[in-house]
């Protein structure tokens, strides 16, 4: 399952894998490319609803946010 995860997220920078082992046989569950497991908090709060306007509207998300 190692060398599986490893091929996968060979060409991302973060991955997290998720395979599972069911009587001998391996499955693939998902990729996440984010860390956290969803319970992030997003900093400033309003940075949220960007992000849920560009999911839904496809809104361009403001410079402010970007980190760097």
């Amino acid at each position: 399952m190692i060398a599986i995860a490893e091929k996968l997220a060979a060409e991302f920078p973060y991955a997290r894998i998720d395979l599972y082992e069911h009587q001998g046989r391996i499955y693939f569950g998902e990729i996440t490319h984010y860390p956290g497991a969803g319970l992030g908090v997003f900093d400033p709060p309003d940075s949220t609803a960007c992000s849920a306007m560009s999911w839904l509207h496809g809104t361009k998300i403001p410079e402010r946010y970007y980190a760097g």
